[in-house]
Formats: C-alpha cells, sequence, structure tokens
C-alpha cells in the first residue's frame, strides 16, 4: 500500500548505527522500501542522536543522493548540500569555530 504514495512522505530517522557500512546498508534497504527522505546517524549513546551530526553524513549524502556534497573549507561555518528526489533539497548548516 505504501508504494502507491509518493516516496517523500516517508521519512526513516535512525540512530545510533555505528558505521558507515552499516549505514550503507540502511540507506540501501530503505530506498528499496520506496523511503523518500533517510537521516542515519552514529549519535545516540549521550541520549539525543539529533545534537550532533552523524560522523559520516557526508558518506551519507552521496549513498542517497549520487552526488558529492558541497563542503566548504574550515574553519568557516560548514554547510553540507544535497539534492534529494524530485529536485528536494537538503542542507545542514554547523558553525564549527569554538
Amino acid at each position: 500500500m505504501a508504494r502507491s504514495y509518493d516516496p517523500d512522505r516517508f521519512w526513516n530517522l535512525i540512530y545510533s548505527v555505528p558505521t558507515a557500512k552499516e549505514m550503507q546498508q540502511i540507506a540501501e534497504l530503505t530506498h528499496r522500501r520506496g523511503v523518500g527522505w533517510l537521516n542515519v546517524t552514529d549519535d545516540g549513546a549521550d541520549g539525543n542522536p539529533w545534537d550532533t551530526p552523524a560522523t559520516y553524513l557526508a558518506a551519507e549524502a552521496k549513498i542517497w543522493t549520487g552526488e558529492e556534497p558541497a563542503v566548504p573549507p574550515a574553519p568557516r561555518p560548514v554547510s553540507i548540500q544535497w539534492s534529494g528526489m524530485k529536485g528536494s533539497r537538503a542542507e545542514i548548516l554547523m558553525d564549527s569555530r569554538q
């Protein structure tokens, strides 16, 4: 029944995934199941899986979209951008300055 809906209507938010290899397996599975949006992170042991980006975030964006994300050089604020299905765009902004 879910296949009759647009993939952009489905999100998966998955945390405590320790390795990039496991993240890739999850990305492939969710894509096969028709999920339009995915966020996988290795964070979560501290009780808040959304307070820091995944250590493999750039690899995740490339796997999901097939494109290299644009990452400006440090120490300026970091912006990771990628295009999703049907022209949708996603962006994560981080200020890495202390």
